[in-house]
């Protein structure tokens, strides 16, 4: 393809740039507390912890902590100390210190969580699993042992040299713990479902210092509610997990240009945007669009209608195939004034273009499609992302419908133009598959789901905007998202296409995740917290993440 370079340059952009750069967080940074430090609860605790374990951070931040942390809004947090144990007896001796005291604890696996105050805690004790990197095999290589500070792509790179694979992440710098405690959707989830249920054994600190193991025998109702039900019960500091055999698969992603856009706007009554001041962006939309236009005589652009009338089309069909599995998604780039489009797709046979994505391969892309290993899949998903920025997601749960897709490209587009003035913006929508044999044994995971759900959509939305960015932006974005999240809910509810379920990892702070889970399971999950933490420990000093 003759456009391939430029076309792959502009549109991994859609997905990956930001204008202003992001400041160095990684400088140890001296915390710096008020006059009454000496009367703090956590300023006791915080001595007394730096007195038990071997690598407390106290009065300065360590170089690495905030550059591990995905979103600005979790980076900015400073947490009056922060613990990395290393063994899970240094994780009962934190918590038989923090318990007896009033200060609010975080817990961190990789990061990745965007909230603010989920893995991080302003003034009070952040414990960063880092340190817990085991990954040991088992002889009969069925169950890989994996330490909470792991990221999946650590896993990966120990597993697929043996011919095995685990039911991880997609993104390779995803940490292991939130994504198994929220579930977690894997290149190979149709065929082997959630990553929760893929853990065999849950060793856990309890809220009392305790070490206990939950699994299909030990602990069973604890064993239950750790599969999606967040970080409510203790620390996890290992999962057991199933593994499988694993050749190379194929996959990768696809871009597209739209030719429709104009067309689009035109019947939301957006008009189109206003000539800018001289400037190198001033320059650069009118060359965009040439290149667009010249793509789009060369075939190789596709309408958005097409587009998405093929992802439904995908969902609809695919449910047969468990080995293939896809997302589409679309964005906006502000300085190019560009929509594209992308897809992921794989097959996690090796099996290349199959027949699943017969309707993908007619449409005009530019593809990095290829035999690969799946640890190399993610990788390419992870040279995608970006860390540092600010961001907002937020996540529904729909059942197909023809309309479906159109509305949500409608309520984008309306969206995009009341923010796309803030700097560093970048918007995008991602909707992907739910096939029943993901969730086809719901008894065995508290999200609610089970098979006779059929087939769902999981929709979300994304949106990065610089960390040099005034913080009176803030508001606008989270109220933009809110909006549009409630116009796709009202619109879902009178189609009778609204699904209660709410994905923890993709969710909003301000999303209610477990009343998606059926009033049935929230209150087993609550006994279960109640049963293992009766002093209220985690309701009283741990705020962070989903709360049931």
């Amino acid at each position: 393809m003759m456009f391939s370079p430029l076309l792959c340059f502009l549109l991994s952009y859609a997905f990956t740039f930001v204008i202003a750069s992001s400041p160095d967080l990684s400088e140890q940074q001296p915390i710096t507390y008020g006059d009454s430090l000496e009367d703090d609860s956590c300023h006791q605790t915080c001595i007394a912890l730096q007195q038990t374990l071997q690598e407390t951070y106290y009065g300065s931040i360590p170089p690495d902590f905030t550059s591990t942390y995905y979103s600005f809004q979790q980076a900015s947090v400073t947490p009056a100390c922060m613990i990395r144990p290393h063994s899970p007896s240094e994780v009962s001796s934190a918590m038989k210190i923090i318990r007896e005291s009033d200060c609010h604890f975080a817990i961190k696996s990789g990061g990745h969580n965007m909230n603010q105050g989920f893995s991080n805690v302003e003034g009070g004790i952040t414990i960063d699993l880092v340190k817990m990197k085991e990954i040991e095999i088992s002889e009969d290589e069925k169950i890989v042992k994996v330490g909470t500070g792991c990221r999946w792509g650590e896993v990966y790179e120990v597993v697929e040299p043996r011919g095995l694979m685990v039911v991880g992440g997609r993104d390779s710098t995803v940490g292991v713990g939130g994504f198994l405690l929220g579930g977690g959707i894997s290149f190979l989830s149709q065929r082997y479902g959630w990553g929760s249920d893929n853990v065999r054994n849950f060793e856990i600190v309890l809220s009392n210092g305790t070490i206990a193991n939950a699994n299909a025998h030990d602990n069973p109702d604890l064993y239950w509610a750790l599969r999606g039900g967040g970080n409510n019960f203790g620390i996890v500091t290992r999962f057991d997990l199933q593994t499988y055999p694993q050749g190379p698969a194929w996959g990768g992603q696809n871009y597209y240009l739209f030719s429709d856009i104009s067309t689009q706007r035109n019947t939301l009554s957006i008009p189109p945007r206003s000539s800018l001041p001289f400037s190198l962006q001033s320059l650069t939309i009118p060359l965009t669009n040439l290149f667009l236009k010249t793509a789009c005589l060369l075939s190789y652009c596709t309408s958005t209608t097409t587009f998405l009338n093929t992802i439904q089309d995908l969902i609809t069909n695919q449910t047969s195939d468990t080995s293939s599995q896809f997302y589409a998604s679309i964005g906006y780039l502000a300085q190019y004034d560009l929509f594209a489009g992308l897809t992921c797709l794989t097959n996690s046979d090796g099996v290349a273009n199959p027949l699943a994505f017969e309707g993908v391969r007619k449409l005009g892309a530019y593809s990095t499609n290829r035999n690969a290993s799946v640890g190399e899949l993610a990788k390419e998903l992870t040279s995608m992302d970006y860390w540092g920025d600010r961001t907002i997601w937020a996540t529904m749960t729909l059942y197909p419908h023809p309309e479906l897709s159109q509305k949500i490209l409608n309520l984008f587009f309306e969206q995009v133009e009341t923010i796309k003035h803030v700097p560093g913006f970048l918007p995008s929508f991602v909707i992907q598959p739910l096939v029943p044999s993901v969730h086809s044994d719901g008894s065995q995971s508290p999200n609610g789901l089970s098979g006779n759900d059929g087939t769902l959509i999981v929709f979300n939305i994304n949106i990065w905007w610089s960390s040099q960015a005034s913080e009176s932006y803030t508001p606008l974005m989270q109220q933009s998202t809110h909006n549009l999240i409630s116009q796709l809910t009202l619109f879902a509810e009178e189609l009778g296409i609204l699904h209660k379920y709410i994905y923890p990892n993709y969710a909003d702070a301000s999303q209610d995740v477990f009343a998606g889970y059926g009033e049935e399971n929230l209150s087993r999950l609550r006994k279960v917290q109640e049963a293992y933490d009766p002093d209220g420990t985690w309701r009283r000093l741990q705020n962070g993440g989903f709360k049931i």
